[in-house]
């Protein structure tokens, strides 16, 4: 046995050593095969994805859906020179006639996006009238987004026969300017080709008719706005609107990363950089981060040294030539997931008080609530019994709606929702908040 241990130390040695010489030929190669910001914009703009064609690289990008619900800009007309904000999403329209309405139909009703060419090139009622709304979104500097909707159509010209009557096309740009036409003015409809934004036209369909539209773009800077806005078909009369129904879905692929842990411990220093195509990018980005973290050192660099502070986790972001947050990395605190609400999920009207309560799991059993807050759906009664749990009553009448609670444990901001359902008073005693 004596004789034997010396090899088995010399097998161990060595294959340690073949491990770290193997991954340190593997991070110096893939240093090796750096880019710069620029050229992976080229490589994003062009569709290639690869550095050469000798290289095999991964091409699964960071991905985000967000759903823009017209039903949110229900009455809302034009001739508004302030942004709105309604339900998180802002907004601007201009030249008159964008606006939102509520049609019955087939026999349902839905919701869609008015965008009017009302009164262009018309023999009876000159002028030239265009529409357009402008959402504003965070379109990212190097991500791919592929905008969803469902196209329709609409004529106004009564009386007028099938061959002279001209839908309009829709038109889609990204852009930061969310007044492109004039407010509310007779100034003629806007072509929106020939720019250096990102624009999609999509052809105009005939009256009763719907298609499910893709619009995909690039955004080779940043951009604070989708534009919408239809234009008229010149080569006869366009007295018509084109609607978008319901709703438009913005997918957006990020095809840059933050690249560090997975995972991280308090007091943990650890090194973050960028990649695109799983190639390191060798540009100097200015980096910041939110929550638990702080910077150790520079800010500015192709990487940076980053401590974790707390359990509160955080975010990890970088900006470049004034284009904020072009990619981050988000740390979910490990112990929002070992605490929960726990309580009946409905109410009746006028019933009895029903308790819930902040119940605290696995590692988190032992940590310190603070600084609690307790936010009943509207019409309900509240009684805080402690520093964990409340008595809740639904008076009449109550709205169906969350219950919130927020607090600190060991000192991280953690917010609670459940959906409570208010419901009419039960004949049955028993049920969760009826009277007995």
């Amino acid at each position: 046995m004596k004789r034997c241990l010396p090899i088995i130390l010399v097998f161990t040695f060595v294959f340690s050593c073949s491990k770290k010489d193997s991954f340190e030929k593997d991070r110096d190669s893939k240093q090796d095969r750096s880019i710069t910001f620029d050229q992976a914009m080229s490589m994003i703009k062009s569709g290639t994805n690869a550095a050469t064609s000798n290289v095999a690289l991964s091409t699964t990008p960071n991905t985000k859906s967000t759903t823009i619900n017209f039903q949110s800009f229900q009455g809302y007309d034009a001739c508004t020179t302030s942004e709105k904000t309604v339900n998180g999403i802002t907004f601007k329209s201009t030249q008159g006639f964008s606006k939102l309405n509520v049609n019955n139909l087939n026999p349902q009703t839905y919701y869609y996006l008015s965008l009017s060419t009302l009164h262009a090139y018309s023999e009876s009622l000159p002028g030239s009238y265009g529409s357009g709304m402008a959402i504003k979104y965070p379109f990212k500097q190097g991500s791919i987004y592929k905008i969803k909707t469902t196209l329709g159509g609409t004529d106004y010209e009564w009386g007028q026969t099938k061959d002279i009557r001209r839908f309009p096309t829709l038109q889609a740009r990204l852009t930061n300017n969310p007044t492109i036409m004039s407010i509310c003015a007779n100034s003629g409809p806007i072509n929106l080709t020939g720019s250096s934004e990102p624009t999609q036209i999509f052809p105009a369909i005939a009256k009763g008719s719907t298609k499910a539209v893709e619009l995909l773009f690039t955004a080779d800077k940043c951009y604070d706005y989708l534009w919408l806005s239809a234009l008229p078909n010149t080569s006869g009369k366009s007295n018509s609107t084109a609607e978008l129904w319901n709703n438009i879905v913005i997918e957006e692929q990020n095809q840059f990363a933050v690249v560090g842990p997975e995972s991280l411990t308090v007091n943990q220093v650890a090194t973050y950089s960028v990649e695109a195509f799983s190639l390191p990018i060798n540009s100097n980005f200015t980096w910041s981060v939110s929550g638990d973290f702080q910077i150790v050192g520079s800010n500015v660099g192709p990487s940076v040294a980053i401590k974790t502070t707390g359990l509160g986790g955080g975010e990890i972001s970088i900006s470049l030539n004034g284009c904020n947050k072009i990619v981050s990395k988000v740390y979910t605190s490990p112990i929002v997931n070992e605490v929960r609400l726990e309580g009946p999920s409905f109410l009746y009207e006028l019933g009895n008080f029903s308790t819930f309560q902040i119940v605290k799991t696995g590692s988190s059993v032992n940590r310190v609530i603070s600084q609690v807050t307790w936010t009943p759906p509207p019409g309900c009664f509240i009684q805080v019994t402690s520093n964990t749990t409340a008595d809740i009553r639904a008076g009449q009448p109550s709205q169906s709606d969350y219950l919130i609670v927020s607090f600190l444990m060991d000192g991280v901001p953690i917010t609670l929702k459940k959906p409570i359902t208010i419901q009419i008073l039960s004949p049955n005693p028993g049920d969760p908040g009826t009277t007995t």
